[in-house]
C-alpha cells in the first residue's frame, strides 16, 4: 500500500550539546518514505559541523546567519518541507523509534483530522526518565468544535508528539510569529476552527523538562501574560 511522504524538522539554536541527542533520534526513524529537515538558526558551528558529518541521504539542513526567533524559526524550517504531513521536533526532545507509524496511520484514515498527536516520557537534564504522560481514553478522534474552547484554557498536546497534515497548516499560514511561549498552542488554536483533532495511544517522544535551569518567576508571569493574549485574540474572533 502506498505510503505518504513525511517530514520531521526541527530547528536547532545554540543548543549543540542536547542537539546531537535529538539529531540522533530523528535519525533513527524507520517510517518510509521520510525525509528529514534542520534548520541551524543562527549558524552555530558545533552544529553545522555535526550535520556535515551526517551521511543519511534523507536529511537536509541549512543556516541562517543570525538567529531568527524561536516561533519564527519553526515556520521558516516547515515551509521547506514536501511532506503531506510533518512533525516538528524541539532540539532538546528525542523522538523514539517508530515515532509516527501510527499517526499517519489515522491522519490517512480520516481526512477530517488535521493533527494528531501521542503519549510521551518525561527526562530530566541527564536523560534520566522523571514521569510519563499517558492518554487515560487511548486513542480517539475528536470534533474541533468539541476541542477549541479546551484549548483557550491550555495547550492540550505536546508538539514533539504532534502530526500535523500539511495542508491545514498550509490554510492557517503556520504558527504566530508574535504568539510568544504559547506559539504551539496558536497554531491548533486555528487548526480547530475548521479541522478535527486526534489522539494514537504510542509513545512518541522524550520530552525534556529543564530540572537544573527551571523557569524563574519573571518567565513564568511573562508566559501568563501571553498565553491570557492569545486567548483572549481568539476569543474577540471565535470560529462560527
Amino acid at each position: 500500500m502506498h505510503k505518504p511522504l513525511v517530514s520531521l524538522c526541527m530547528a536547532t539554536c545554540l543548543r549543540s550539546d542536547l542537539f546531537a541527542a535529538s539529531l540522533r533520534g530523528l535519525l533513527a526513524q524507520v517510517y518510509e518514505p521520510l525525509e528529514i529537515l534542520v534548520l541551524v538558526d543562527g549558524a552555530n558551528e558545533q552544529s553545522i559541523a555535526l550535520l556535515d558529518s551526517c551521511n543519511d541521504t534523507r536529511l537536509r539542513w541549512f543556516a541562517t546567519p543570525k538567529p531568527s526567533g524561536m516561533v519564527r524559526a519553526w515556520n521558516v524550517v516547515c515551509k521547506e518541507s514536501k511532506g503531506k504531513y510533518f512533525l516538528f521536533c524541539a532540539d532538546d526532545d528525542i523522538l523514539l523509534p517508530n515515532a509516527i507509524e501510527h499517526h499517519v496511520k489515522l491522519l490517512e484514515e480520516n481526512p477530517r483530522v488535521g493533527f494528531c498527536h501521542g503519549d510521551f516520557i518525561f527526562i530530566d537534564d541527564e536523560d534520566r526518565e522523571i514521569g510519563r504522560w499517558i492518554s487515560h481514553e487511548g486513542t480517539w478522534i475528536k470534533s474541533c468544535k468539541q476541542e477549541w474552547p479546551r484549548y483557550l484554557v491550555q495547550t492540550r498536546c505536546c508538539m514533539q508528539t504532534t502530526v500535523v497534515r500539511r495542508k491545514a497548516w498550509d490554510d492557517v499560514n503556520g504558527w504566530d510569529e508574535d504568539a510568544g511561549n504559547p506559539g504551539d498552542n496558536s497554531l491548533y488554536l486555528k487548526l480547530l476552527r475548521d479541522w478535527d483533532v486526534a489522539h494514537v495511544s504510542h509513545i512518541t517522544c522524550k520530552y525534556r523538562i529543564r530540572t537544573k535551569n527551571p523557569d524563574n518567576w519573571v518567565k513564568k508571569y511573562r508566559n501568563l501574560r501571553e498565553y491570557h493574549a492569545l486567548a483572549i485574540k481568539h476569543l474577540c474572533a471565535p470560529p462560527s
